[in-house]
């Protein structure tokens, strides 16, 4: 039961070994006549391979996923492709999904945005594209609602500097009232512990840096 979450995390670590193998399960698949990929291990092919930096996957993911928003059965897949789509280390990649974001459902938008947020590249990508469509998104979710607070949690979940801090914080000011305010008031008490702990860890893992680096 655990293999499909042990091998997803080892391609979101980018092990080479597993991400070659999730290129190679899903080049066969769309260019030799393959065997069809086995739907608890879709997401760890999809992702795979968009991370192996090759364009012909992330589109071929773009493509599926067009094709499965027609097919009302198809949820849990079009899920695990927006997921793989947003973790591309490709900022051009990820602004072009970003330009289809406010078309798509709620829980659909919050997949991707989650994603993108996750990458070393995408923090700061979604939250100027949570500032630049603030009043779009607000408008088709409603003020205060558990839908939109739900998106911006999704952006600013992963936080860990004082500055993330209180560009939440406004966001929170910003938000209102409403049932959403809860959730943002819990991703903000994260966000804080995050930072204490970054605060707290930060000059001993430091050190130990500095004299494993320095002892080899």
């Amino acid at each position: 039961l655990m293999r499909p979450e042990v091998l997803l995390a080892s391609v979101l670590w980018e092990d080479i070994d597993s991400i070659t193998k999730a290129k190679n399960m899903l080049n066969q698949f769309l260019f030799y006549n393959g065997s069809a990929i086995p739907p608890n291990l879709r997401e760890v092919v999809y992702t795979g391979s968009i991370l192996s930096g090759e364009y012909i996957f992330w589109q071929h993911c773009w493509e599926r996923f067009v094709t499965l928003q027609r097919n009302s059965d198809s949820y849990v897949e079009r899920m695990q492709l927006l997921r793989a789509l947003g973790r591309t280390k490709d900022a051009w990649l990820q602004n072009r999904l970003l330009s289809h974001v406010t078309m798509l459902p709620t829980a659909e938008v919050v997949q991707v945005l989650q994603a993108i947020a996750g990458t070393p590249t995408g923090g700061a990508m979604a939250c100027r594209f949570l500032q630049a469509k603030w009043f779009e998104l607000e408008s088709r979710m409603g003020q205060g609602t558990l839908a939109f607070a739900k998106v911006i949690s999704a952006i600013t979940q992963y936080g860990a500097t004082k500055f993330d801090y209180d560009e939440l914080k406004s966001l929170v000011h910003r938000f209102g009232r409403g049932p959403g305010l809860g959730v943002l008031n819990m991703t903000l008490s994260s966000v804080a512990s995050n930072v204490e702990w970054v605060a707290r860890s930060q000059p001993s893992l430091y050190k130990w840096v500095e004299s494993n680096l320095h002892s080899h």
